[in-house]
This record gives structure tokens, C-alpha cells and sequence, in this order.
């Protein structure tokens, strides 16, 4: 855990190299650049990178265990992706994300919390 450090600069590429990693929490420091690939680390479980200046999209792919995406308070733009079955929890408020929510939204049957407020979202609730 590396939450509240005073943390700065970009999220180093090598990050995506630790395999095994199933935790990764990155949360209230001042990173910057782009959210990091992430979909190589097929036992991430958590990943935290909430309170920091990240700028750019949210992966098109995660990792296929992910429970816990927590993304808030940044600077994200673009739509939200397909979500995979595996969530639980996704927080994803403050930023600028547009768009619709995803229509497979509805197929989460294990998701307890989706939270997208404070955003640019747009259309219906899929059903």
C-alpha cells in the first residue's frame, strides 16, 4: 500500500511487469500522466488509484479477476468501458468521463457499488 505519500511524477510501465500482484493502492497522492495498462496483471483483485492528477482513459481491458476499480477524483476522460463479470465495486466520481453507461452494466450480478457522479454521463439506465 503507497496511499497518501505525497507520491509524485508518472506511474512507472514497470508496474504492469509485477505478475503476481493481486493489491495495488496508489491513492491521494499527485500522480500524473495516463492510467496505466493494466490487463497483464491477471491476479489483480484491488486497484486504487483514487485523489491523484491522472489524465487520459480507462483501459479498454482489465484484469479478469478485478473486484475493485477505484479511479475517483482525478482528471479521466472518454467513455466507460464494457465491464467484466468479476466487479463488485467501481468508483469512478470526479472526473470529466462522457458517454452512456455500458449496456453489459446490467450482467454485473455480483456488483454492490457503481458510483459515476460528478460527471458528464448521458442516456438511460440500461435495463
Amino acid at each position: 500500500m503507497l496511499m497518501g505519500n505525497n507520491l509524485d511524477g508518472i506511474l512507472p510501465y514497470e508496474v504492469s511487469w509485477l505478475l503476481g500482484l493481486e493489491y495495488l493502492h496508489f491513492g491521494t497522492n499527485m500522480i500524473v500522466g495516463n492510467v496505466p495498462e493494466i490487463y497483464h496483471l491477471i491476479h489483480l483483485k484491488y486497484f486504487f488509484l483514487y485523489s491523484n492528477y491522472l489524465a487520459g482513459t480507462i483501459p479498454e481491458v482489465l484484469p479478469p479477476k478485478l473486484k475493485i476499480l477505484n479511479y475517483h477524483s482525478n482528471i479521466l476522460t472518454g467513455c466507460l468501458p464494457d465491464l467484466h463479470e468479476n466487479l463488485i465495486d467501481i468508483n469512478l466520481i470526479f472526473n470529466f468521463l462522457t458517454g452512456t453507461i455500458p449496456e453489459n452494466i446490467a450482467d454485473l450480478k455480483r456488483l454492490i457499488a457503481f458510483d459515476i457522479g460528478n460527471n458528464h454521463i448521458t442516456g438511460t439506465i440500461p435495463s
